[in-house]
């Protein structure tokens, strides 16, 4: 039987835990509660599924890349069961040990259950809830790092929805903020590039990845944006800078697929008044000769074809997209763009 005085503890520790009560004891019990058992796991769970998500999709290396990697709907699908818990986790939180008293909040991590919340609602496509539970932690925590964090995110969160008005006055407001924390800057730029894409607004979304890079950390994110700068570059005609920009991927030791891509846009990009198309031709001569390339090399016959149109020479033009018809192995649509070409020159 216990004792009369472990009784009384345990009573007096319920009573200052309570949350009802405006106690020191009672805010840090709810606090760490909330941060290191519930929101943790949640972000856990929102962290695995972006993860999966990341490494499902395949990137589309002929279109822009994306600024960031949301998946597709089939690929979101199996990812759902995380999300709900990271939702379910949010909530838990909130009902729980959300502690306001006498109109205020004094569970100072409280913030990070909305925006736990927010975030897995957008990953599910969920975006008007996302943005009434983003909106919510924005006007309730006006002054908290999260607000400031889920300001970002319902940009985000517009700029998915089409409402590009209202997602360009939120990052407005965020890119003229002084108080932006730094670890968020990168997100931040990001966020408005995306914007300035959905708008076509290629200049724009190129100086804005800019700064993205500047604040930067995660290489894998650094590689994409470096790729998606080059791709801008050459949109907007300025084959020599996207030339150079490809070469910097590569000098930054990527995945194959990126790898492999940025050569051969390097080589098609190249400005043959600035550049020499005997050392694009070379490289890619290199690529035909690397093994792993080897079921890509109707690819790499493309390429050299579209170095040779740069300089004039239809007939090496003929010669190589013959070579790429030849070589092709399981790429019928590349197969079909090289037999396309052909037959708009004869």
């Amino acid at each position: 039987m216990l004792r009369t005085s472990t009784v009384l503890g345990l009573l007096f520790l319920l009573a200052t835990c309570s949350r009802e009560k405006d106690l020191f004891t009672a805010r840090l019990y709810h606090e760490m509660v909330t941060q290191y058992n519930i929101i943790f796991n949640g972000q856990q769970a929102l962290l695995q599924a972006r993860k999966s998500l990341r490494s499902s999709t395949e990137l589309k290396f002929d279109s822009l890349l994306p600024v960031f990697i949301n998946g597709s709907a089939k690929s979101v699908s199996s990812v759902r069961p995380d999300l709900e818990k990271a939702v379910s986790k949010g909530n838990k939180a909130i009902l729980r040990h959300s502690m306001v008293i006498q109109g205020q909040q004094k569970n100072d991590v409280i913030d990070d259950s909305y925006l736990l919340i927010g975030k897995a609602r957008y990953y599910n496509r969920e975006y008007l809830q996302a943005l009434e539970t983003l909106n919510y932690l924005i006007q309730e925590f006006p002054r908290s790092e999260a607000a400031m964090e889920a300001r970002i995110w319902a940009g985000r969160t517009e700029t998915a929805l089409g409402n590009y008005l209202n997602a360009k006055d939120r990052f407005e407001a965020i890119y003229r903020d002084r108080n932006l924390p730094n670890k968020l800057r990168d997100d931040a730029y990001a966020a408005y590039a995306e914007l300035a894409l959905a708008q076509n607004e290629h200049q724009d979304a190129f100086q804005l990845l800019q700064q993205a890079l500047e604040e930067a950390k995660d290489k894998e994110v650094k590689v994409r944006w470096h790729y998606l700068s080059a791709q801008l570059l050459a949109k907007m005609g300025n084959d020599y800078e996207a030339s150079r920009r490809f070469a910097k991927v590569v000098k930054m030791g990527p995945p194959y697929a990126y790898l492999f891509n940025a050569k051969l846009s390097q080589a098609r990009n190249i400005d043959v008044g600035l550049q020499s198309p005997q050392e694009a031709y070379e490289a890619l001569r290199k690529m035909l000769g690397d093994g792993k390339n080897r079921d890509n090399r109707d690819i790499i016959y493309y390429t050299m074809a579209e170095v040779a149109d740069k300089l004039d020479d239809e007939e090496q033009v003929i010669h190589f997209l013959n070579r790429s018809v030849r070589t092709s192995t399981s790429n019928a649509r590349q197969k079909g763009l090289s037999y396309l070409w052909l037959a708009q020159l004869n």
